[in-house]
């Protein structure tokens, strides 16, 4: 569904409710529970009027995020790989056994991370670990 046609659902389910209009508001923005700085578009509402008017302008600066995150993913060789390959899966769709918490993501030890492993990383495997060095 749309924002607009959320925005227009929930004016219409609003105007049943023994709710001021600009609480009524305040709840359709955080019932969009985006924790992007796009939903800011919305704050200055206090009507849906201007909620209305606010969506065109969230719903392009939406597809603008999806189309760059789109871009970054293509550069980074995410669409590469078939997803019928089976190296492209979902973790709940995984058939190995599961990596305890905490433990190396390359051979599972309790010991260290994988960015002190001393394992080499199995041959054929083009993939490239992205460590997170902001601690």
């Amino acid at each position: 569904m749309s924002v607009l046609g959320y925005v227009l659902q929930m004016q219409e389910v609003a105007q049943r409710a023994p709710v001021d209009e600009e609480q009524a508001v305040q709840f359709v923005i955080d019932g969009l529970k985006d924790d992007s700085a796009d939903i800011a578009i919305f704050y200055p509402a206090r009507t849906f009027g201007e909620l209305v008017k606010l969506s065109h302008r969230y719903e392009e600066k939406r597809k603008k995020r999806w189309r760059a995150s789109q871009s970054a993913k293509k550069l980074m060789g995410h669409n590469s790989i078939p997803a019928s390959s089976g190296t492209e899966h979902i973790a709940k769709a995984c058939t190995k056994p599961k990596r305890m918490k905490g433990s190396c993501f390359r051979c599972g030890s309790m010991d260290h991370a994988i960015k002190n492993c001393k394992v080499p990383p199995p041959s054929g495997n083009n993939e490239v670990a992205v460590i997170n060095t902001r601690n």
